[in-house]
């Protein structure tokens, strides 16, 4: 789970620096992109459900504006 959580915590620091919306579909975007980290979608933690969790908790822990 740690994995998940700091997978998804660097693609919101991305994704608040060029001001784009944090959503599954984007956080998937940029672990696709990302070569060390494409093959992550791949287990099954990254499932969306799993994604979209992690996007609401992390917020409650760290700021990201």
């Amino acid at each position: 789970m740690m994995g998940l959580y700091t997978k998804v915590d660097n693609a919101m620091i991305e994704l608040n620096k060029v001001g784009k919306v944090v959503s599954v579909d984007a956080i998937k975007e940029i672990l696709k992109r990302e070569k060390e980290w494409k093959q992550k979608l791949q287990q099954p933690i990254f499932n969306d459900a799993n994604i979209q969790k992690a996007t609401n908790y992390l917020p409650t822990i760290f700021q990201y504006s």
